[in-house]
């Protein structure tokens, strides 16, 4: 979320500049509002659909070594989490999360987010 809201600031977009969240301290104020519940989400996964893939990373190291990263892909997971914060940033957060599902930002850009629920943005779907 944090991610979003800087990319949004970057792009001047007008709903976050309409709310008052112009800089990078106005995401940072309006991310110290938003509670995220629960805080360690139990992720629903088919655990037969899960591999190992590799992929190397350059150390930052006067060699510049190389190693093999190992890390688990899931293809797709669910989760269900619950967005507590101020009214006056409803509009804010919504604008957020509709501009989460185009941008990856998690994981080095390796992940992305759908959002499920879309009758918070006044979608029937």
């Amino acid at each position: 979320m944090k991610a979003v809201g800087l990319f949004l600031v970057d792009c001047k977009n007008q709903t976050l500049l309409t709310k008052g969240v112009k800089s990078l301290s106005g995401v940072k104020r309006m991310m110290g509002s938003l509670n995220i519940t629960p805080v360690y989400p139990t992720l629903k996964y088919d655990k037969e659909k899960i591999w190992i893939d590799v992929i190397p990373q350059i150390l930052n190291t006067m060699g510049n070594s190389m190693v093999k990263m190992e890390y688990d892909v899931i293809d797709k997971a669910e989760c269900e989490l619950t967005l507590i914060y101020p009214d006056m940033y409803h509009a804010v957060i919504l604008e957020m999360l509709k501009s989460q599902e185009m941008i990856p930002t998690l994981n080095k850009r390796r992940s992305t987010i759908k959002v499920l629920n879309r009758e918070i943005f006044g979608d029937k779907k």
